[in-house]
């Protein structure tokens, strides 16, 4: 776990955006601007006032795992969001598969807007 991606926030105890009680990193960088968007600040890559700052893998997985009591029991478990996931797609990969082999359910929110060898 070495990369460093851009983050808008980190949202404890989500419940809508997948099964139980969700932490959702929200990932700055979108390359569509969709009128009804949801973050509209995760949109721009760059860090803008009070929106988005870098972190290593390891940084987010640390405060993601102050969760996971809240994920065994709720059913819950990460979702990765946007902006864009694909945008990032190597940070996000490390990050579930952490997860994944911690056997935390994942999800991630994506328009599939992307180039084709990007989802492999």
């Amino acid at each position: 776990m070495s990369k460093t991606g851009r983050v808008l926030r980190i949202e404890k105890t989500s419940i809508h955006d997948g099964e139980g009680l969700r932490t959702v990193v929200f990932l700055k960088g979108c390359p569509l601007r969709c009128k009804w968007c949801s973050t509209p600040e995760s949109q721009r890559m760059e860090i803008e006032k009070r929106y988005g700052k870098d972190m290593t893998v390891e940084e987010v997985v640390k405060e993601i795992c102050k969760d996971e009591i809240f994920f065994f029991h709720s059913g819950g478990g990460v979702t990765i969001s946007g902006g864009e996931v694909l945008m990032q797609a190597d940070f996000a990969k490390e990050i579930l598969i952490f997860y994944m082999e911690q056997r935390i359910p994942t999800a991630i929110e994506t328009s599939l807007y992307s180039s084709y060898d990007i989802t492999d």
